[in-house]
């Protein structure tokens, strides 16, 4: 079939026309780029990889990423926790009839 030829594979051809577009569907061209650029900073490591193992190194990389943002989720998780359990002794008077030293 050829390379990008797969049953599974898709391949757009993004001309950015007079309107200036730049998205095709849920793609958008940022997003193309940064995640083309740090699968590229992460393959750095190992020095090149044979061609036969790429969708096992694309598979790991994935994982990497969604592990990430599973952490970055619970973290806001928490702080939204946190947030709603804490108490606020403030209020809109008490801050505004308080004296600020400049």
């Amino acid at each position: 079939m050829g390379i990008g030829r797969t049953p599974r594979a898709r391949t757009y051809k993004l001309v950015q026309s007079k309107k200036g577009r730049r998205t095709h569907g849920i793609y958008h061209v940022q997003n193309v780029n940064s995640y083309h650029s740090g699968l590229k900073k992460w393959m750095r490591v190992f020095n090149g990889i044979a061609s036969k193992y790429l969708n096992g190194y694309l598979a790991w990389f994935e994982f990497e990423v969604k592990k990430a943002e599973m952490a970055i989720n619970a973290k806001m998780k928490d702080m939204v926790i946190e947030a709603c359990v804490k108490g606020v002794d403030e209020t809109w008077d008490s801050i505004r009839e308080s004296k600020f030293v400049v």
